[in-house]
């Protein structure tokens, strides 16, 4: 895995707050309680309202070169933030 530097700290910035606001929200409107699973599609719903881009994708764990498993990515945003 590698990281590339970030181009725009401003926009990076704006993002995560908006995605942060999106979690506040959830948060606040269903309470505690859930399994985890209605907290991670409620998740995919909320941002989608605020017009962005989400999706879940899986990625494959190496270890020593040799593939150990699959790991899926809870929610990704713009293809520049992954939320677990």
């Amino acid at each position: 895995m590698s990281l590339e530097p970030q181009r725009n700290t401003e926009e990076h910035t704006l993002l995560t707050s908006r995605i942060i606001g999106c979690a506040i929200k959830v948060s606040n409107r269903l309470g505690i309680g859930f399994l985890e699973k209605v907290y991670e599609n409620s998740l995919a719903i909320e941002p989608r309202k605020e017009k962005l881009t989400v999706r879940q994708h899986t990625v494959k764990v190496l270890y020593e070169g040799i593939v150990a498993g699959d790991y899926t990515v809870d929610q990704s945003s713009m293809e520049q933030l992954s939320l677990n």
